[in-house]
């Protein structure tokens, strides 16, 4: 209580829309608000400062160009729900970049060590071996067979 009136600390999703209306205080005041928690959440993920600050630096970038389209009524999440979801998926993102995709059915170098890397010693004979390269060939080949979305579903997994 401030000289006999209540001061209530406006919500988030209130801060949100006022900087939507052009009030940059209200921004601040939310970055000032969750700056440390988004910054640790990110550093948990990623393990490397230089690496989190980049990562929060483009959520908030993106948190601000969302301002004119937030609505907080939309889908009912508390504006810090919204922002670390943005959060995760820039995560996401990060790894999703940094993950080298080779193809085992390619004739390079990589493809070769990769396959090499996959075929783990059995302790079993060739004939065991041969049986064991049969399955995985037919695995490889009901795969190709299933529908695009289901066997990008299976691969990403």
């Amino acid at each position: 209580m401030q000289d006999g009136v209540i001061t209530v600390d406006p919500s988030d999703e209130t801060l949100m829309l006022h900087y939507a209306q052009g009030q940059v205080a209200a921004f601040n005041t939310l970055y000032a608000r969750h700056e440390t928690s988004m910054w640790r959440y990110v550093y948990r993920s990623v393990q490397n400062r230089a690496t989190a600050d980049e990562l929060v630096q483009d959520v908030w970038f993106a948190i601000a160009r969302a301002a004119t389209s937030y609505e907080p009524q939309r889908n009912g999440a508390k504006w810090k729900t919204w922002a670390f979801t943005m959060a995760h998926h820039r995560i996401v993102d990060h790894w999703r970049t940094l993950k080298s995709h080779t193809s085992i059915d390619a004739q390079d170098d990589q493809a070769i060590q990769l396959r090499a890397q996959l075929i783990a010693d059995s302790g079993f004979g060739p004939l065991r071996q041969i049986e064991s390269r049969e399955q995985a060939q037919a695995l490889i080949a009901a795969v190709d067979t299933l529908p695009a979305d289901q066997r990008e579903a299976f691969l990403l997994q």
